[in-house]
């Protein structure tokens, strides 16, 4: 068993992303926002996402809790990402399920698991979770950021141990 740590985590992560962008541009969109996001699978479909142009911010409606998380949208995400992420219920190919067979395609290491369960899109919030911290953030700015109330991070992700 070899443990993942944080910076071998990224590299994983910037990883998918970058060859997301190559090899499966339609799911290319998805993928940057749970790796820029740290939201959950879910929240990427299921009209979860919102882009709010006024303020220049993806909406993200928390899966488990009706929390609203206001993610600013920086250069990185474009106008055409940006319409794709919010015109994807168009595409019957675009579902939760699809993503989860091109992440599982795109990993570069197989089978990376967190407890039992293999983390497929998870990954990325593990990821942006230890990176929130790793800039300065405190567990409870995580946690309210995050949109968590009764289970924390610091439960949930930071203790977890990640390995293949």
């Amino acid at each position: 068993m070899v443990i993942v740590s944080n910076e071998e985590l990224e590299v994983i992560c910037k990883k998918i992303v970058v060859t997301a962008k190559s090899d499966y541009p339609m799911y290319y969109p998805h993928i940057y926002l749970l790796y820029k996001t740290g939201c959950r699978i879910g929240e990427v479909f299921d009209f979860r996402t919102h882009y709010n142009e006024e303020k220049s911010t993806i909406n993200i409606i928390a899966q488990k809790k009706n929390y609203v998380r206001d993610i600013p949208v920086d250069e990185t995400f474009n106008l055409e990402m940006l319409n794709r992420l919010m015109n994807r219920q168009d595409l019957l190919y675009l579902n939760i399920r699809n993503l989860q067979i091109t992440l599982k395609k795109l990993m570069p290491i197989s089978n990376i698991f967190c407890g039992k369960k293999n983390i497929g899109a998870h990954i990325f919030r593990h990821n942006y979770i230890r990176k929130l911290l790793a800039d300065g953030k405190t567990i409870e700015e995580i946690n309210e950021h995050m949109g968590y109330t009764s289970q924390t991070v610091e439960d949930t992700y930071l203790s977890a141990i990640i390995y293949y």
